[in-house]
């Protein structure tokens, strides 16, 4: 488990499911200063492995499940070979918070605008679909607090033709 700066994330909440099992395996561990778990004899199973990494104050980030909405995820459930290594990684980073403000050039307050705002992390792909991805409109004094915002590139579109 790495952050934004490719460096380890020690004590991150590792929750981990194979639910393809005869008997559901559940492990829930923590990584360790080097930001790693390792898990030894795991039962082989293809896309069997759910992952699950949070940290307290910090994003998460977890294996997808093929769906409808999301039909080729980005980071699947792990498969486990038997006799091999499986490796997989994860970005999680401390969360942040943006104040989105809707006012004119001479700096008078618009309230109620609509907009949506995006981040460039995928969790799919062909299609895309965004880790963040949201709809929302500023209150009546034309702001908008967005928390829990994790580390990425975020775009602004207004909705609409009104702005």
């Amino acid at each position: 488990v790495f952050n934004g700066n490719g460096e380890p994330v020690s004590g991150a909440n590792v929750h981990i499911v194979n639910s393809q099992a005869t008997t559901t395996i559940t492990i829930d561990d923590v990584t360790d200063n080097n930001g790693m778990l390792q898990v030894v004899d795991a039962p082989p199973g293809a896309n069997a492995y759910e992952i699950t990494v949070t940290k307290t104050g910090y994003t998460s980030e977890a294996t997808e499940d093929a769906t409808v909405e999301n039909p080729n995820p980005a980071k699947p459930h792990a498969t486990v070979l038997l006799q091999q290594v499986t490796q997989i990684s994860f970005v999680i980073d401390q969360t942040s918070t943006a104040n989105i403000s809707t006012i004119t050039d001479t700096c008078a307050v618009v309230p109620s605008v609509s907009f949506n705002m995006k981040g460039s992390k995928l969790i799919g792909v062909n299609p895309d679909v965004y880790k963040f991805d949201q709809n929302l409109t500023t209150d009546s004094s034309g702001g908008k607090t967005v928390s829990s915002l994790e580390w990425d590139t975020y775009s602004i579109t207004l909705s609409g033709t009104t702005h």
